[in-house]
């Protein structure tokens, strides 16, 4: 499986579409399962309406491992480190996990200052 996504990655990045506009991960409560969702859009000079893709990705949550986007789109880094600090999903060959943002977790702590 995980092959076959990085041939279509790969095949959707050669066909143009060069830029990452989002990307989000979040629980499927029903099915036990996360998913991480790229938007991905073809951007070409002189072109008024630049075509548009979405890609969902569904990972289990005993083993949430999805490869990386990053060596595609270079804008991914932030994204993956976001969804791998909130949701768990681990970015196979991702140059980071640390948080984007702040300290490393756990965010919430139970040394409250009294």
């Amino acid at each position: 499986m995980i092959r076959k996504l990085c041939a279509r990655l790969d095949v959707v990045g050669l066909n143009g579409y060069n830029y990452l506009r989002s990307q989000c991960a979040y629980d499927v409560a029903p099915s036990g399962s996360l998913a991480s969702v790229y938007h991905l859009t073809r951007i070409q000079y002189g072109i008024d309406n630049p075509e548009e893709v979405c890609i969902k990705v569904f990972a289990q949550k005993d083993n949430p491992r999805i490869p990386s986007v990053f060596w595609v789109w270079r804008s991914a880094d932030f994204q993956e480190r976001e969804s791998y600090d909130m949701v768990g999903i681990s970015y196979d060959n991702h140059p980071s996990h640390a948080p984007p943002l702040g300290p490393p977790l756990p965010l919430i702590t139970t040394n409250w200052i009294r």
